[in-house]
């Protein structure tokens, strides 16, 4: 990858005439990409495939290639382009036909890992994607990814919180989708409960230390306004 030292907008970057790369925008920041290889290209199709065929025998929504860019940010813009993108059908009904960049994030957006690709860039590139909003990213390639995984952390005093969710699967009964997500300062995450005995909530895994959950009851989950300081012995 290439960094082009100069800002760019993203109305500007969709009017670049084609040269054979593929650009990204970041921050304002021109990145040029290197063309994919031989099994990066393979990959991204086979994903491309399967993704497709399901999406559309559900009637899901849309999924998208490559080349498709979508404006994560404005002010300085930022435009990524994932390997495969998936947009939701409520969301594709509510955004209408766009002949430019893709206002927002996917629900989902897989990257194929090229044995070329730092480590730093791939961490870069998913959390912009969950940043933005995309409530999935799936990383995949013959390189590993784990560094990838354990980069998922954030400084201890950074103003959110992380969840995830311990069986990651749309409920048939809730029709629950989320699966994880950031909670950031001044935003709140609910959770209804919908169990109609013993449900609970525990606090640090301690049996004893819980809160009862049942039915209709309402967890409401968010940054305290007070900050503790941890001292080192």
């Amino acid at each position: 990858m290439d960094v082009v030292r100069q800002q760019v907008t993203a109305d500007e970057l969709l009017l670049m005439p084609d040269d054979g790369f593929r650009y990204e925008l970041v921050k304002g920041e021109l990145r040029r990409m290197t063309p994919a290889g031989n099994v990066h290209g393979r990959v991204t199709m086979n994903v491309g495939i399967s993704l497709g065929g399901y999406v559309k025998a559900h009637d899901l929504g849309a999924v998208y290639a490559a080349e498709t860019g979508f404006r994560l940010s404005s002010d300085p813009d930022t435009v990524r382009a994932p390997d495969v993108a998936f947009v939701s059908q409520a969301n594709v009904e509510a955004v209408g036909e766009v002949e430019g960049f893709w206002p927002g994030a996917p629900d989902l957006a897989v990257e194929v890992v090229s044995p070329t690709d730092s480590y730093a860039d791939v961490e870069e590139n998913i959390f912009d994607w969950i940043d933005a909003g995309t409530k999935m990213v799936v990383v995949t390639g013959k390189k590993t990814v784990a560094p990838v995984r354990q980069g998922f952390r954030f400084a201890w005093d950074a103003p959110k919180l992380c969840f995830s969710v311990r069986e990651p699967f749309v409920s048939k009964a809730s029709a629950a989708g989320i699966v994880w997500g950031n909670v950031r300062a001044g935003e709140k995450l609910e959770v209804v409960s919908q169990m109609p005995q013993d449900g609970v909530i525990f606090s640090d895994g301690v049996e004893a230390d819980y809160l009862a959950f049942d039915s209709g009851a309402v967890a409401s989950i968010s940054v305290a306004e007070e900050k503790a300081s941890l001292v080192a012995a």
